[in-house]
């Protein structure tokens, strides 16, 4: 072989090795984009499940944000935490009252809410109506991340008033739990001790304006259960009245049967005069538990409106079949609203072209199902960009192996 054929020789093998190493750093560089573009994905698809709440807007709250309600107009918000309790009601002063807080796991849902519909995160009637955790789950967190001015609590003490001796009435019951034992100490914190009041009698709460009758003025009335000691912590419950101008609103926590008789006979005066007590809007009591709703008692409230708070498939069994007869045999032209079917639901008191006017709204979708759907539309981009970018690597991989054992 002569120098010309071994220089031509070198040079091939030169533009063979060149062109191998160009075709390695393209696969390599090939792996590389795909398995970044990969992780991309997967982390952009993974913290949108953190921004759920923000997604929702979109999807949910804007149907009340957007709708034709006006700064001015007051509101009950029955807010849809599942099988618990959450009512806020925004007075026509601005002001802001809050019964009971719904269980833990749905702090991201109230605070949400708060957010899209421009509430003021300032609670200045924080009213808890009983220990139980679906109705005081977001009790610690509201103190810790809202103004709270004035807190209303059941006749209970904790562990932790007791042994610092601020257990002043002997006669109130001491209720052994973790979470209201935290949230006690969290009060006891934070508030001053004339913002922390026990609903041991009754309570008024009132706003006269030029017209008493209109919507530029309210009153809350909340009544205390009569005694100071109960077995059953639902028992607790006050009957709290409120009247958002012309309307009429009636919230009694879990109160069971025997305290709905208890409230219709102490009051009875009251009750049965229907130009005072009137009521359009009943908070129908214990999720709709058949150990509340008298049929007594129903027919003596005979409300327009029923809502019923209450958690999708629950597994009580609320709202009771008994409670829905017994609102139906009172008066079946009565409307029910259900959390667990309307999700959250907004009562809405306007005052508009010198006619008083309560308008019912509702949400279109529930945020757990919003949650629930991202959570799988994110399972499926994953799989898709698995398959799509990740996939296809194990046959390069796989014939890069073979090609090397040939070389061998």
């Amino acid at each position: 072989m002569n120098n010309n054929e071994k220089e031509k020789s070198i040079s091939v093998a030169e533009i063979l090795e060149t062109s191998s190493k160009q075709k390695n750093f393209n696969k390599r560089k090939k792996i590389i984009i795909r398995i970044s573009t990969f992780a991309i994905i997967t982390l952009i698809s993974l913290l949108s499940l953190f921004f759920t709440s923000s997604l929702e807007s979109l999807l949910n709250f804007d149907f009340f944000a957007n709708s034709a309600i006006t700064k001015n107009d007051s509101k009950i918000h029955f807010i849809d935490v599942g099988e618990g309790d959450c009512t806020v009601i925004e007075f026509i002063d601005g002001k802001v009252m809050m019964i009971d807080c719904g269980p833990k796991e749905k702090w991201n849902k109230i605070n949400t809410y708060f957010e899209f519909l421009e509430i003021p995160k300032r609670i200045d009637y924080f009213i808890l109506t009983h220990t139980d955790k679906d109705h005081i789950g977001n009790a610690e967190k509201l103190l810790e991340n809202y103004d709270v001015k004035n807190l209303y609590l059941p006749k209970v003490y904790s562990n932790y008033e007791v042994s610092n001796n601020l257990a002043t009435n002997k006669n109130y019951k001491v209720y052994d739990n973790i979470v209201w034992n935290n949230f006690c100490y969290k009060a006891r914190t934070i508030l001053k001790p004339q913002q922390i009041n026990y609903i041991n009698d009754f309570i008024s709460i009132e706003n006269i304006g030029e017209n008493e009758e209109l919507d530029n003025s309210y009153s809350v009335y909340i009544f205390p259960p009569s005694k100071d000691y109960y077995e059953e912590d639902n028992d607790y419950s006050p009957f709290i009245w409120v009247k958002l101008g012309y309307h009429q609103t009636l919230l009694t926590g879990d109160a069971g049967k025997d305290s709905e008789l208890e409230f219709i006979n102490t009051y009875k005066t009251l009750v049965e005069d229907k130009t005072i007590f009137n009521i359009e809007t009943l908070k129908v009591g214990h999720h709709g538990s058949k150990n509340s709703s008298s049929l007594e008692f129903l027919q003596k409230i005979s409300p327009r409106f029923c809502v019923v708070s209450c958690g999708k498939n629950n597994s009580y069994g609320h709202p009771a079949n008994d409670t829905i007869n017994n609102i139906k045999q009172v008066k079946s032209s009565i409307k029910i609203y259900r959390t667990d079917i309307n999700n959250s639901i907004m009562c809405v008191n306007s005052y508009k072209g010198g006619l008083p006017s309560l308008v019912v709204k509702y949400d279109y979708e529930n945020f757990d199902n919003v949650y629930i759907k991202l959570y799988y539309v994110v399972l499926n981009i994953i799989l898709i960009a698995f398959l799509l970018l990740i996939v296809p690597l194990f046959k390069d991989i796989k014939k890069f192996n073979i090609k090397q054992k040939n070389k061998v």
